[in-house]
């Protein structure tokens, strides 16, 4: 046993030496670790180190299976969790000398049976401020109970760990403490940088910039002023060193706006946009712009002076001399209200009307200047704008001036915005309309005055319709009793005439009066048709039938004229809901025309099939005269007639075509003609 205690003492001496030495803290526990086998035979040592949140980690286990520690690394320390977690949370020892069967285990013997793990000694390493830094537990394959001297070994072993994790711990701590020295010192020797870049920037962008900088004392005279941009400018900065604000002669500025600016300074309040002018020593006129802000102790709070800069905008104030000269000369009311409805700029054109100035017009309300009634119906429209952040795009306004004529305008509001997005102004433009509306109510007028024209003229229309409808009507019953009587005559129904002389007058009477009839018949049936008075009685019809029964009729023409006719009809059956009166008529009409207009020789052709969109569809080819470009635009009109030019004379007053037209409409179809000069037509009818 004395043996023992000395190789254990000698074994705890080489682990103080590697402490002392700064050993890595896995070393000394491993050391540690083993040490504590060769005193425990059979045993199997382990350390875990616990975190600030007391999850164990793995810190020595030089016997045990990797498996087995890497399953239990990280473990929550707690009541109940195993040896190691149960020591740690209620920071004392626990043996269990059965893991099998102790509740400790429950969650956790599968892990450890696994591994022929059976007993599980444990001690919590405590630090010097009674902190739980982990624990030391001795594992056995077989369940097993310790010994007096086997628990003062773990209690030896366990202090042991507790020298050596808290002597880690403060080596960690010194060594983030010399980091945050080395650290902080430089960072020192970084802001030491900076501050010299810094200050190097500043004259650097003292002697590069177009603006200045100053500062005055607390007696209010100048201590500094930046010479580059000064120079520029043409005044010697030397020059204004101790003198005061006033003393350096500023030009431009009122009374009042010296008294305001006297009174910031007196109240030791800040500045902004101090405009006034300066005269160099060349007599060139600058417009300046200075900003201040008061110097404060900041240990104290005592007043030092200001410090500010400055910019030349001559420029800028010519460009706003050009602005305003600009829109002075524009005739129309331009205008910008700040958000208290108070005017910031006014136009010549606007000032004069109001009977003001433009200068006259900042800082007043429109109610002040034309009356509270126009100044509170112009400050709601304001309001909206400035509340919605809209344009209220244009709109007619009417009111008077000062001079009590009352004006038309055209009008618009839009809001002025910074660059947050905030309304800051609203700006109006309106423009004289009163000549353009008092034209508008002329032409009103004069529209007026035509629409009734075009009434008149409808009912004119209309009426002469009626009247050809009614005349028509009326002739046509003489008129069939002159055919009747005249065929009667010149057949010779009731016997011989005498002189042959007479039958050949009663041929003509008889030709004249068909030709008579017919006219009078288109005449009626066009004057049906633009009175609303002809109705169509629909039902389904063959048109291929309609096309052989044309071309029966028409054959007596053809043959005199030496015309060939032909029919093109498609195999499939064609069915279409017409008109069967009418759509005759169509067919006779067109197809007559194509013969009539075709020379000796010629052909035409009647064909009747579909379109590419399956439609019914008619077409008329002929071989004729064809018709000139500017002509078919006007075919299908009253009375429009294409004369034959090999002949003296074309028989007809031009109604045919235009009646075809009116007919082919009322049916809901389309007709088209497609010609060329001297080689012939092509009339087009698609029915759908």
């Amino acid at each position: 046993m004395d043996a023992a205690r000395a190789t254990l003492l000698e074994g705890q001496n080489e682990v103080l030496r590697l402490v002392a030495a700064g050993v890595a803290l896995s070393v000394v526990l491993d050391r540690i670790a083993r040490l504590c086998e060769r005193a425990l035979p059979r045993g199997l040592c382990s350390v875990l180190l616990a975190d600030a949140d007391l999850k164990l980690r793995h810190g020595a286990a030089p016997s045990l299976p990797p498996a087995y520690c890497a399953a239990i690394d990280g473990v929550q320390a707690g009541p109940g969790v195993g040896s190691c977690g149960t020591a740690v949370a209620e920071r004392r020892l626990v043996v269990v000398g059965d893991i099998d069967a102790h509740p400790y285990w429950r969650d956790y013997k599968h892990v450890a049976l696994a591994h022929g793990l059976r007993a599980c000694w444990s001690a919590c390493i405590l630090g010097g401020d009674r902190r739980a830094l982990g624990s030391f537990a001795v594992y056995y394959r077989e369940p097993r109970e310790p010994a007096n001297w086997e628990l003062d070994v773990i209690d030896g072993m366990k202090d042991l760990a507790a020298i050596a994790i808290e002597r880690h711990e403060a080596q960690q701590r010194q060594a983030t403490l010399i980091a945050d020295l080395r650290e902080q010192q430089g960072r020192a020797e970084a802001a030491a940088q900076r501050l010299r870049v810094s200050e190097q920037r500043f004259r650097d962008l003292t002697e590069a910039s177009s603006d200045f900088y100053w500062e005055q004392g607390a007696d209010l005279r100048y201590t500094f002023l930046s010479a580059p941009s000064l120079g520029m400018l043409g005044i010697e900065p030397a020059t204004l060193i101790g003198q005061t604000w006033r003393a350096t002669l500023p030009l431009g500025m009122s009374d009042d706006a010296m008294r305001a600016h006297d009174d910031d300074l007196q109240a030791r309040r800040p500045f902004r946009d101090l405009r006034f002018h300066r005269v160099d020593a060349q007599g060139r006129l600058h417009y300046l712009s200075i900003n201040g802000v008061p110097v404060l102790d900041p240990a104290t709070g005592a007043f030092l002076g200001y410090r500010g800069t400055g910019r030349d905008i001559s420029d800028e104030a010519r460009t706003v001399e050009t602005f305003r000269a600009m829109i002075d000369a524009i005739p129309a009311m331009i205008n910008a209200k700040d958000l208290s409805g108070r005017y910031v700029l006014m136009n010549a054109y606007q000032a004069k009307l109001y009977g003001t100035t433009p200068a006259g017009a900042v800082g007043r309300t429109s109610g002040e200047l034309l009356g509270q009634g126009y100044g509170s119906y112009t400050s709601d429209i304001d309001r909206r704008v400035i509340e919605t952040g809209q344009s209220t795009g244009f709109f007619e306004e009417a009111y008077a001036g000062v001079d009590g004529v009352k004006r038309n305008w055209l009008t618009a509001k839009l809001p002025l915005k910074d660059v947050r997005g905030q309304v800051q102004h609203v700006i109006s433009i309106a423009m004289d309309i009163t000549a353009m509306k008092a034209t508008e109510q002329e032409l009103r007028a004069s529209q007026n005055a035509l629409s009734r024209a075009i009434v008149e003229l409808q009912q004119s229309d209309r009426a002469k319709s009626n009247f050809l409808a009614s005349m028509s009507h009326e002739l046509r019953t003489p008129l069939n009793a002159i055919i009747g009587f005249a065929e009667v005559m010149a057949k010779e129904m009731l016997g011989p005439l005498g002189s042959s002389r007479y039958k050949e007058y009663a041929d003509d009477i008889y030709r004249s009066g068909r030709f008579l009839h017919d006219l009078i018949s288109d005449m009626l049936d066009m004057a049906k048709i633009e009175a609303g008075r002809r109705d169509l009685s629909l039902e389904p019809i063959d048109p291929g039938a309609e096309v052989l029964e044309t071309v029966r009729m028409i054959a007596p023409r053809a043959e005199a004229g030496k015309v060939a006719v032909e029919t093109e009809l498609t195999q499939a059956p064609v069915s279409i809901e017409a008109d069967r009166r009418a759509f005759r008529q169509i067919l006779l009409n067109i197809a007559s025309n194509a013969v009539k207009f075709t020379p000796e020789g010629g052909q035409v052709v009647i064909a009747m099939d579909r379109d590419d969109r399956g439609r019914p569809r008619l077409r008329v080819t002929d071989t004729g005269i064809g018709i000139a470009s500017h002509q078919i635009e006007r075919l299908g009109r009253p009375f429009y007639r294409i004369e034959d030019p090999t002949q003296a004379s074309t028989e007809g007053f031009g109604l045919g075509l235009a009646l075809t037209k009116s007919l082919v409409e009322l049916h809901g179809w389309s007709i088209g003609f497609d010609s060329e000069l001297g080689r012939g037509t092509v009339v087009t009818v698609t029915m759908g």
